[in-house]
């Protein structure tokens, strides 16, 4: 039998096999491997110019590679959605930790991108509190008013109340709001024979937190 002959029979007996016997079923092509991300935050509150600490793990690709993560932030009184703030890369431990100082109260994402898949983590919240100082008032005459003076921080015009404590609940005195520098004074008549605590504070916005002052021990003159 000559090659061509050969050759003619193999490819009729293929394609009589082909015809009488089922097909082989294909096997399904496995799952492309996803990622994924986490975020916390090392605290949900942090004063005016205080930094906060962004930690997160990264479930890789399946590629072995580090991947970079993307941290977007949505300030309030920003532009609106979430803008990029900074990247980072994860480590050999697929852990990344990055260090940001937000303005104002502040919604944090972690996201990765991989080869055709993208993953962002759970908003973390972030806020921003007022800080205020209350100076100790001057030694009076029981028949004078004595000034609570300090500041707030995070802009003026802002409304401060002093308080008392009066056993173990805080009761309010006086009130008063801060000039355009962020300062108050407020005067108030007291009882120069008895020991008092005192402290001042602004209620909350909606772009910062509120604020409280540390207790002040007034003492008898």
């Amino acid at each position: 039998m000559s090659f061509r002959q050969r050759f003619t029979a193999t490819a009729f007996a293929t394609l009589c096999g082909s015809l009488l016997l089922p097909a082989a079923t294909a096997e399904a092509a496995p799952p492309s491997p996803g990622i994924a991300v986490s975020g916390r935050a090392s605290t949900g509150h942090v004063a005016i110019g205080g930094s906060v600490e962004l930690t997160g793990r990264v479930t890789s690709d399946g590629t072995g590679r580090p991947l970079p993560v993307t941290v977007l932030a949505h300030t309030a009184g920003g532009p609106a959605g979430y803008q990029k703030v900074a990247q980072v890369l994860a480590d050999a431990d697929a852990d990344y930790r990055i260090t940001v100082k937000p303005r104002a109260n502040t919604s944090y994402i972690a996201e990765v991108r991989g080869f055709l898949a993208r993953a962002a983590s759970e908003p973390v919240e972030v806020t921003v509190d007022r800080t205020i100082t209350l100076d100790a008032p001057p030694q009076a005459p029981d028949d004078r008013s004595t000034v609570f003076s300090g500041t707030v921080t995070g802009g003026g015009r802002q409304p401060v109340e002093l308080q008392r404590l009066d056993g173990d609940q805080w009761s309010p005195v006086a009130s008063a709001s801060t000039d355009d520098t962020g300062q108050f004074a407020i005067p108030v008549r007291l009882d120069h024979h008895t020991a008092s605590r005192w402290r001042a504070t602004t209620p909350a916005t909606a772009a910062l937190g509120p604020g409280t002052s540390p207790a002040l021990l007034v003492r008898p003159s």
